[in-house]
């Protein structure tokens, strides 16, 4: 089964989009995307700015986004 992280680069790499273009159309910092697409968020005080810039993201890509953020929750133990 796969990570929300290998979800969302897979479907990025589907559609042709460079990491680049996801930070400049949600004007979502690098990192941030680069650290959501390898699994690597953690359950801290920022993880509601990442739930919601996960939203974002998963809408782009348009992914089933309640089912996007449920698992991404059940993966983090939220």
């Amino acid at each position: 089964m796969k990570t929300v992280g290998q979800i969302l680069s897979i479907e990025r790499n589907s559609k042709n989009f460079s990491i680049r273009d996801i930070e400049i159309e949600l004007k979502i910092p690098k990192n941030i995307i680069i650290d959501l697409e390898n699994d690597n968020i953690k359950n801290n005080s920022d993880i509601i700015f990442n739930i919601g810039h996960l939203r974002s993201y998963s809408n782009l890509l348009e992914l089933d986004t309640n089912a996007i953020i449920e698992k991404f929750k059940d993966e983090l133990s939220f």
